[in-house]
């Protein structure tokens, strides 16, 4: 216990003794007291809670970001993500307009990367920003508007999408520049994205 809080804790028991020695008969003497405690003490603000720590797989949030209906084993929903008639520059429709990379671009840039012109621009920012950012933050823009996706996966996909998305998003431009790839192994790549998938 501090000294402050002690002190007032003392003061109060000795005011209560006071009121007892003189007959008891007076109640609101104590209650101004008490009153004029709460209002002197520095009791400590209540902390807000730490976020929650979030468990899952990154790895498999980079492949529901690429195409999460086919690694859930899942059919698309019908018609077309709400945000896409924000845009009108890409025609594609159904199905792929429900794909993260679709909107946002494989290499996470949008209108700034690979998808900012030719037949998949949508005009639709990046992921990239994002990076570093708290995944409970992600989650709950994942959850939220016309951007919920949680009628269409459940948590878990949902909270390693975010853990990716947070925390393991890198910036291809070190492996990949103007649309060609700086070396790297195809065949291995595509046994590893596979295996991913299974």
């Amino acid at each position: 216990m501090n000294k402050r809080v002690f002190s007032l804790f003392a003061i109060a028991i000795g005011l209560m003794l006071v009121v007892a020695a003189c007959g008891g008969n007076s109640t609101e003497a104590p209650v101004a007291q008490t009153e004029a405690a709460v209002v002197v003490t520095d009791a400590p603000v209540a902390a807000t809670e730490a976020p929650v720590s979030l468990s899952g797989d990154p790895i498999r949030g980079g492949l529901l970001y690429d195409e999460w209906t086919k690694v859930l084993g899942v059919d698309a929903p019908e018609g077309d993500q709400p945000l896409w008639a924000t845009q009108s520059t890409n025609t594609r429709s159904g199905g792929t307009t429900w794909r993260c990379k679709e909107c946002h671009g494989w290499d996470y840039l949008g209108k700034d990367g690979a998808y900012g012109g030719g037949s998949h621009a949508t005009g639709f920012v990046g992921v990239m920003q994002v990076a570093g950012t708290d995944p409970n933050e992600i989650l709950a823009a994942l959850k939220t508007g016309d951007h919920d996706f949680s009628a269409y996966m459940d948590d878990q996909a949902l909270i390693d999408i975010a853990l990716f998305l947070g925390e393991n998003m890198l910036d291809s431009a070190a492996f990949i520049t103007d649309k060609a790839a700086v070396g790297g192994d195809a065949a291995n790549g595509e046994t590893i994205y596979t295996e991913e998938l299974h």
